[in-house]
């Protein structure tokens, strides 16, 4: 049976460290959150543990910047489960570091370990139930399609890969690359899709055949990822982020998506020279597999044991 791509879609959630209510500041209603707000800017800073790159960070901290001009934001990005790791050894070690962070998995890894804040965002009102936790442990700010991307400087369209099935084919073989960050993100990602895709044996079985496709295991963030496939190292790149392909084009590359613009459409972005999808689009018509915080949290120390069993060889950047 022929199964046609399913894009993963994961819901990057900002969430508070219990140990540090000061970032609620930039939630709560102006009157509630004065005493906080005074708080925050006697300590003068707040610290974000982040997941995303600069292109999105800096809008964000250039408009908290000019609503609380006493409190420098300072960013430190990471991969999702290396920002739990700090977050759970600062509160292992009583000296907690970071106010709020996001990401695919953080708040699942976090909400465990009773590291998390309960809040509940006025302006989370209109994202749909599904992309928030019921009792405001996590709210979802970014939605992440991944999908597999393609140079067609090197495959013409019409030969692209359509189905889970197509990657197998032997044209392909040392031909893909992909990312070995321990973020749903990347390769574990795609793991994840498939099984809940095709079901426990049917997965298994296509991921050992994938395995015997020699895919490039690189560890760099998806973005590079992308470039790599711009650059032409690579015709075909796994786990590609749609809006990466948007902002490639304003660097001159071209990397194509099946279905990609289709995903972005109707998504709003950040206004700043990229292009990051911040809205929720219903997207009715195209196959997803969404995954929540708390799933990606649950179900990555599996995904990683598949990884390391059947794709353990690392690949260097060409």
């Amino acid at each position: 049976m022929q199964h046609y791509f399913k894009h993963t879609m994961l819901a990057a959630a900002v969430a508070l460290v219990t140990a540090a209510p000061l970032a609620r500041a930039a939630d709560a209603t102006e009157t509630a959150a004065a005493p906080t707000v005074a708080a925050a800017e006697r300590e003068g800073r707040l610290v974000w543990y982040t997941t995303l790159l600069g292109e999105a960070t800096q809008p964000l901290v250039d408009a908290f910047a000019k609503r609380h001009p006493a409190i420098k934001v300072e960013v430190v990005r990471a991969a999702a489960p290396l920002n739990a790791a700090k977050v759970l050894a600062e509160a292992a070690a009583g000296q907690p570091v970071a106010d709020l962070f996001d990401g695919s998995s953080t708040a699942g890894l976090l909400m465990a370990r009773q590291l998390v804040q309960p809040y509940v965002s006025p302006s989370a009102a209109t994202i749909p139930a599904r992309f928030k936790d019921p009792d405001g442990y996590w709210t979802s700010t970014v939605l992440y399609y991944l999908t597999t991307g393609y140079n067609p400087a090197m495959i013409a369209p019409d030969q692209a890969p359509r189905t889970w099935q197509d990657l197998l084919a032997p044209q392909w073989r040392g031909k893909m690359v992909w990312s070995a960050e321990q973020a749903p993100t990347a390769a574990q990602g795609l793991v994840a899709n498939v099984l809940l895709t095709m079901g426990e044996t049917d997965g298994m079985n296509y991921l050992r055949a994938l395995a015997r496709q020699d895919i490039a295991n690189v560890n760099t963030n998806p973005r590079k990822i992308l470039t790599l496939v711009g650059d032409q190292a690579y015709p075909i790149g796994l786990q590609v982020m749609v809006h990466h392909t948007v902002m490639a084009q304003h660097e001159g590359m071209t990397v194509l998506s099946r279905e990609g613009q289709t995903l972005l459409k109707g998504a709003n972005h950040i206004p700043s020279n990229t292009l990051v999808p911040t809205g929720f689009p219903e997207l009715t018509d195209i196959p997803v597999t969404f995954i929540s915080p708390v799933q990606a949290a649950a179900g990555q120390d599996r995904w990683n044991a598949i990884l390391k069993e059947l794709f353990a060889t690392p690949r260097t950047t060409p």
